[in-house]
């Protein structure tokens, strides 16, 4: 009623009279950076994490004096982070495990999405420590945090009707690999002559690795000079 933003539509319900809101504290930080000319750094372990209530954490072994802690530092929350999915090849591989639950990040105790999020955005090329509970017993990580920008599609390669752009973290996610190929936005009709479909990802050209759009656009250029030469996977 006052004029003053409260919160962030993220969608709603169909059907239905609700709505999702995402809270304000990483939108402000954005503007006030963007206000000091600054650059909006986002900050990645390209690892999910989910909120957990304290019954399901007990049965993933979280400790007793652990929960206590918790309880005790934020009596306002009534569980915590847990890793849910790691991707292959990131900065959590092999470091990381579903089940793992968060303690810490640099010492500090964190319970909820923001925090965390926070260390990232500020953390970007630099390396943080993580405490956690792994089966009830403690263990410690350290891992280099990435720019979520720098695998984040800027671009997109458009021929023979086709539109290409590099796969991004969110559709990695979907097909539980390294962001790493181009992915097909849509097949036009030189990909779908070819029985290439729309969401498929591109990894190689003529047995050549592709990582990202350039690369792509570099193999496949030399095949236009020669028509039915080329072989994509």
């Amino acid at each position: 009623m006052a004029g003053h933003v409260v919160a962030l539509n993220a969608g709603g319900a169909t059907g239905a009279a609700s709505s999702f809101y995402l809270p304000l504290g990483r939108v402000k930080r954005a503007l006030q950076l963007l206000q000091q000319g600054k650059p909006v750094t986002r900050g990645t372990l390209q690892t999910e994490f989910r909120y957990r209530p304290y019954d399901e954490l007990r049965r993933l072994g979280l400790s007793t004096a652990t929960e206590t802690e918790a309880r005790k530092l934020r009596p306002e929350k009534t569980g915590m982070l847990v890793v849910d999915n790691v991707l292959p090849g990131s900065p959590g591989d092999k470091v990381l495990q579903p089940g793992d639950v968060l303690v810490r990040v640099n010492g500090q105790l964190v319970a909820s999405f923001e925090p965390l999020e926070a260390v990232l955005d500020d953390s970007v090329g630099q390396t943080i420590e993580l405490q956690l509970e792994r089966g009830g017993q403690p263990y410690k990580a350290k891992i280099q945090v990435e720019d979520l920008d720098a695998i984040t599609p800027s671009a997109y390669l458009e021929f023979g009707d086709a539109v290409v752009h590099t796969l991004s973290y969110q559709e990695a996610r979907h097909f539980h690999r390294a962001p790493r190929g181009v992915f097909v936005a849509s097949p036009g009709y030189s990909l779908d002559v070819a029985g290439i479909p729309r969401g498929a990802v591109i990894t190689s050209v003529n047995s050549k690795p592709v990582d990202d759009l350039a690369q792509f656009e570099a193999l496949i250029t030399p095949l236009a000079m020669a028509p039915g030469s080329g072989c994509v996977s």
